[in-house]
């Protein structure tokens, strides 16, 4: 057999190349996952900031119609 024509044809790998394959894909998944689960974490940390700050507000504006704007009665 001549130098570097080992498998001149033959594209399949042996078993150790391929669990090594699928270990590599499953990491760059795992690693895909998390950077989803954290950019998804912002995004919900953010929107729920949002609006608890609206409610908060609006729960003060509720707060304030329920108390007498000026107090009408002078001592």
């Amino acid at each position: 057999m001549a130098a570097g024509l080992g498998r001149p044809n033959d594209t399949s790998l042996d078993d150790a190349e391929l669990e090594g394959a699928v270990a590599r894909g499953a990491f760059q998944f795992t690693v895909i996952a998390d950077v989803l689960r954290t950019i998804g974490g912002a995004i919900a940390t953010v929107v729920t900031l949002s609006f608890r700050t609206v409610a908060r507000l609006f729960g003060e504006a509720a707060r304030q119609r329920t108390r007498p704007a000026v107090n009408l009665t002078r001592p």
